[in-house]
């Protein structure tokens, strides 16, 4: 099967996003990540939100179970303003998912 996520992105600074979107377990194992079509990463404007879509594919072995939706940003130079238990350093969970 397949996920679709959609995530609103807003920079402070102009920017090349390089984003990984991954369906990972609490444990960090992973189990979808997004397909890679060959579409380059949005260039962020400051102050511009952009909508992009990523289409996780599963592992079909995915046992049930609900699924922490992860975005690592790849570009450490990135700095990443997200709140909460979910969210560290260049990374944040943007949501959970239920596989039935």
């Amino acid at each position: 099967g397949r996920v679709l996520v959609v995530l609103y992105w807003e920079a402070t600074q102009p920017h090349a996003l390089t984003p990984r979107v991954r369906l990972t377990d609490p444990f960090g194992q992973v189990y979808g990540e997004a397909i890679d079509y060959g579409v380059p990463a949005p260039a962020l404007v400051a102050g511009e939100l952009v909508r992009v879509h990523y289409d996780l594919n599963l592992n079909p072995e995915t046992p049930r179970g609900r699924y922490n939706i992860e975005v690592v940003v790849l570009d450490s130079s990135v700095p990443v303003t997200a709140q909460g238990d979910g969210a560290g350093a260049t990374w944040f969970i943007a949501g959970q998912v239920t596989v039935r």
